[in-house]
């Protein structure tokens, strides 16, 4: 046998026992969202429901401070992540939004700002 062929032949038999290996993973990770994703959906959807009551009832939201976003927007933006969480339902009421003021010290916000920073 030539030594390209050879060569071939090695490369043939390497790329098959990769593809095989990643096959298996994938298969194990399939199983395992099988096994422990489903919980942890059922268990924030039941969250969400919990806090939010669908029957048009007073409905308090957290918000970060923003000075650029105004009043109607910010509504909007958490009227919509609330509906998406719960699965699109479409009879949700927002009525009362509280702002949250935030209370970490000052180097743990420049602590926050520089890690940020460092991602870019």
């Amino acid at each position: 046998m030539s030594p390209i062929m050879y060569g071939l032949l090695v490369t043939l038999f390497g790329l098959t026992i990769v593809f095989l290996v990643l096959t298996g993973l994938w298969g194990i990770l399939a199983m395992m969202k099988l096994f422990f994703g489903g919980k942890k959906a059922q268990e924030t959807q039941a969250t969400v429901k919990s806090m939010v009551n669908t029957t048009g009832s007073e409905v308090t939201a957290a918000a970060v401070q923003s000075d650029e976003m105004d009043a109607d927007e910010l509504l909007a933006v958490i009227t919509a992540a609330i509906s998406a969480c719960m699965g699109g339902e479409n009879n949700l009421y927002v009525r009362k939004i509280t702002r949250v003021g935030d209370n970490t010290p000052v180097w743990g916000q420049i602590s926050k700002q520089e890690q940020m920073l460092n991602r870019l």
